[in-house]
């Protein structure tokens, strides 16, 4: 699947239109596709070769509808600029479109307030354990040496921080 990643959406989003596939670049590049995802071992969509030759109008059906189901299963990413639409009700075949404009800046307002709110995360449970933490001990360490006894393995932080407040209160 030697595709660039705009190709192959470019010709996801043809071959989402249901425009004819009969024959043409587009049948080309859908019919190579296929034959390298079932070189590379195929999945429950792509279980056999196509003929590429083929005339068959049910062979090119179904080369296309098995080639977009394993794209969506496997293949797909919402950090595309595709996204999807719909599902066929006949055959379910995923239906995809082109991001708009305002669908792409959203995406990055939400990348860039994730990043804003993990740093606040961060510095929030640094400072929770401001007078607690001895220099360079770990929130284990220190609920070790206040408590004297290991933590619970699967206690997180905010756990640890729980348990070490309560004891010092006690």
């Amino acid at each position: 699947m030697d595709m660039k990643s705009k190709d192959l959406q470019a010709l996801i989003i043809h071959l989402s239109t249901g425009r004819n596939v009969r024959r043409g670049e587009v049948y080309d590049k859908m019919y190579s596709l296929h034959n390298d995802i079932y070189a590379d071992g195929g999945s429950e969509f792509i279980e056999r070769w196509e003929d590429v030759n083929t005339r068959c109008g049910s062979c090119i059906r179904r080369t296309h509808t098995n080639l977009m189901k394993h794209f969506h299963k496997y293949m797909y990413s919402e950090d595309m600029d595709i996204v999807l639409k719909d599902i066929h009700p006949q055959g379910g075949k995923p239906l995809f479109r082109w991001k708009t404009d305002e669908e792409k800046k959203a995406v990055k307002a939400a990348e860039a307030s994730d990043a804003v709110v993990a740093k606040e995360d961060a510095d929030e449970g640094k400072a929770k354990w401001e007078g607690i933490l001895q220099e360079g001990e770990s929130p284990r360490q220190a609920y070790q040496r206040v408590v004297g006894k290991k933590p619970f393995g699967g206690w997180d932080e905010d756990t640890l921080l729980e348990k070490v407040l309560r004891h010092e209160t006690e």
